[in-house]
């Protein structure tokens, strides 16, 4: 019986298309990995630091400038067969644009003050939010290629841009010297190349107009300004360690912390993959409003589960084998904190899902405020176990943290959509 029901879902279409975004995540997000084991042994564990605050800092920027908008124009997109796409993209666009131009513009007046806060010199705030609005306006890209099945035209520009951000930081490593600001130079010009040859074939295809019509811009800011506290408490979550342990403990322990992060980031590129694959496929089965349908999204849910965490446990059995080869020496007492967030990616792996969920009946609010609520007690986590167990603490705060938030989300996706128990046979 369960054994019918795998066998039918490899071969459904919602694998099949998953492989093309599994593959191009995976590759896309590898190409950085890929820099790793260069980077480690060209860059000191303090530089490794400082592109990591950098990275974080921008993170925090993306979702902000970004206002989740790219989820809003996929859920207006299955469910209002009303819309007038190109005008609505161009609209979204626009907002993004005029979050950008204020969030560059306090970057630019404020610049010592927040050198001084976020430690880093502050010639280079301005890359902050240039570098969090290449990426938000990448994923609006992506975003169309994803819900209209674009798949190859999706991979192509994921691969590009990890690809060129690639090239030009070993270049400027290896070949002109640079420390860590050649990662900020990869990831700005990276963007912006893709995101103007994105804009220019969206334009020859007539699938933008930036007439910006008021009503899609309120439509979408009613979707996305809800989920704010959700951002703000996901950076929280996932980005706030480094900065305690840059304060707590110093910079060249967040860079060791942060190279244990993307080792660790193997099972979030797969996860990343199916993701983005399962999101138009949840939405556009979930529309039918069948019975049926219903049990055959919940089984595959189950398999999904099943499958992260089989892949987790193998992971970590290969962690020690893994580190010799992924980082220089200088970076081997990172392995300390890799079995934290391979646990904690996992989790989130399964929050991911219960997400879509929510997503689907316009309930954003809920994840909101169960980020915020889980931001808050993480917060008083990492002070405590990083002033008792260190750096190592920050990671294992992290998991408890990851924990709440997939169990919170999932109790309230289960009481807003109401889902059939699972019949463990293939109708």
């Amino acid at each position: 019986m369960v054994k019918d029901v795998i066998i039918k879902f490899a071969n459904s279409g919602l694998v099949r298309q998953a492989g093309v975004y599994i593959f191009s995540s995976i590759l896309g997000s590898l190409i950085p990995f890929f820099l790793l084991p260069i980077l480690t042994r060209y860059l000191s564990t303090q530089d490794y630091g400082y592109m990591s605050i950098f990275l974080s800092f921008s993170g925090f920027l993306f979702p902000i400038i970004l206002l989740s908008l790219n989820g809003s124009i996929t859920r207006e997109f299955f469910r209002d067969d009303k819309l007038d796409y190109a005008h609505y993209l161009g609209t979204l666009v626009t907002v993004i644009c005029v979050n950008f131009v204020l969030f560059l513009s306090i970057a630019l007046l404020f610049s010592k003050v927040l050198g001084l806060w976020l430690e880093l010199p502050s010639e280079w705030i301005w890359a902050i939010p240039v570098a969090a609005f290449g990426q938000a306006l990448s994923l609006m890209i992506l975003t169309h290629f994803q819900i209209h099945k674009k798949k190859w035209l999706y991979a192509t520009f994921h691969i590009l841009q990890n690809f060129i951000n690639a090239l030009l930081c070993l270049l400027l490593v290896i070949s002109f010297k640079f420390n860590w600001e050649a990662r900020v130079w990869g990831v700005v010009c990276s963007y912006l190349f893709v995101v103007i040859i994105g804009f220019i074939y969206l334009k020859n295809k007539h699938a933008i107009n930036f007439k910006v019509k008021r009503e899609y811009a309120i439509r979408a800011l009613l979707y996305g300004l809800p989920l704010l506290p959700q951002t703000a408490g996901s950076w929280i979550i996932n980005q706030a360690d480094r900065i305690f342990i840059t304060k707590m403990v110093s910079v060249s322990d967040a860079g060791l912390y942060a190279a244990g992060i993307q080792v660790a980031a193997i099972i979030g590129f797969i996860e990343l993959g199916l993701n983005y694959a399962w999101g138009p496929w949840f939405l556009e089965k979930m529309k039918e409003n069948s019975q049926e349908v219903k049990e055959k999204v919940l089984r595959y849910t189950y398999i999904y589960f099943f499958a992260i965490g089989l892949m987790t446990f193998v992971f970590i059995l290969l962690i020690p084998w893994l580190m010799s080869f992924i980082v220089g020496k200088d970076f081997y007492s990172a392995s300390v904190f890799i079995f934290w967030f391979a646990l904690a990616r996992a989790v989130e792996a399964l929050w991911y899902m219960a997400t879509h969920y929510i997503i689907w009946v316009g309930k954003t609010a809920y994840m909101g405020f169960i980020s915020l609520a889980v931001a808050c007690i993480h917060i008083p986590l990492l002070y405590f176990f990083i002033k008792y167990n260190g750096a190592l603490g920050a990671a294992q705060a992290s998991f408890v943290s990851a924990f709440l938030l997939a169990v919170l989300t999932w109790g309230a996706a289960m009481r807003l959509v109401k889902m059939p128990r699972i019949p463990w046979r293939v109708k």
